[in-house]
């Protein structure tokens, strides 16, 4: 449903295939302003990757990428932009990092997850996708956590990664950031979650601060 929105498939809110997802409800008869980021983003990335995976159409016409050659819509710059853009336009739908919709108090959706669930965006659905997520075959423990098969899982979630050098050259400054990121994995939950983000599972905590122990 998205792929198509964005793709110019799906043109107007009451479109015969958004009513269909959404049975008794009534439907306005009114463009779709789809918002997108006009600038090249992690953000558009994540989005991107997730609508080629759901969509053969999309990944083999426009795939994924920071940067795309959208099909149409508004393009705003920054997660701040596409938010404002879609509060000010009517019929705007957009996609920002959570924090961004929730502190503009905009109206997100549901998306239908791998477990067949009509799940909202917030921070319980985000950490079920990280939890069912198979960062045991994952390299570097750089996991793909977009559309995982948990039960309660929002489909379109990332990991923000933190690249630490096995052998630093300057060996004092590599235990010091090594030092700053085990206080963040032993105390730091709370402040995550004010920010709106989700920690790693524990279980992932513990295995990266091993493997950060034996490559000592």
């Amino acid at each position: 449903m998205l792929a198509g929105i964005y793709s110019g498939e799906i043109t107007e809110w009451n479109d015969p295939k958004i009513a269909a997802l959404n049975p008794g409800v009534k439907l306005p008869d009114m463009p779709v302003a789809p918002v997108h980021r006009a600038d090249g983003s992690g953000t558009t990335f994540v989005f991107t990757s997730y609508l080629a995976g759901a969509s053969a159409s999309w990944h083999d016409s426009l795939g994924a990428s920071t940067s795309i050659s959208w099909p149409g819509g508004l393009g705003a710059r920054g997660n701040d932009g596409v938010a404002a853009t879609v509060q000010n336009t009517e019929g705007a739908i957009g996609y920002v990092e959570y924090a961004y919709a929730s502190r503009n108090h905009l109206t997100t959706v549901k998306l239908h997850n791998r477990a067949g669930e009509d799940v909202a965006a917030n921070q319980a659905s985000f950490a079920h996708a990280a939890e069912a997520a198979d960062w045991q075959h994952a390299s570097h423990f750089a996991v793909n956590l977009l559309d995982t098969q948990g039960k309660g899982a929002w489909p379109i979630v990332s990991a923000t990664y933190v690249l630490t050098p096995i052998a630093p050259k300057n060996a004092a400054r590599g235990e010091a950031v090594r030092t700053f990121f085990t206080w963040a994995f032993e105390k730091g939950d709370a402040t995550a979650q004010k920010l709106d983000y989700v920690a790693l599972p524990q279980a992932v905590k513990t295995s990266i601060l091993s493997a950060w122990k034996s490559a000592k």
